[in-house]
C-alpha cells in the first residue's frame, strides 16, 4: 500500500506494532529483554536510554508483551539477524 498524507501515521503505527510484537524486534528470554540492535544503533531516536526505549516498546506492545515489559527496567541484550542482508 502506498503512503499518502492521509494514511502515513496509521501505516507507520501498524508497522511499529508488527515489529515490536515480532521476536525479531523484541523478545523476552528467561526474564531478559532482548531487542533488535536497531534500538541500540538508533537509541537517540527512541529516547536515548533503556527506560525510554522500553516506554516506546510498551506503546506498541500487545497486552501479553506489555505485561512482561512492565516488569523490566533495562535491556539485557541486542541482536540482529545479519542473514537478512545476505544476497543469494
Amino acid at each position: 500500500q502506498a503512503f499518502t498524507s492521509e494514511n502515513t501515521d496509521g501505516l507507520l503505527s501498524q508497522a511499529a506494532r508488527e515489529y515490536v510484537n515480532h521476536p525479531r524486534g523484541v523478545r523476552i528470554e528467561d526474564e531478559d529483554l532482548v531487542v533488535s540492535s536497531i534500538y541500540d544503533w538508533f537509541a537517540a531516536d527512541f529516547g536515548g536510554n533503556d527506560p525510554a526505549v522500553i516506554a516506546h516498546l510498551k506503546r506498541y506492545a500487545e497486552p501479553r508483551l506489555r505485561g512482561q515489559l512492565d516488569r523490566l527496567s533495562h535491556i539485557s541484550s541486542h541482536g540482529y539477524d545479519w542473514a537478512l542482508n545476505e544476497a543469494r
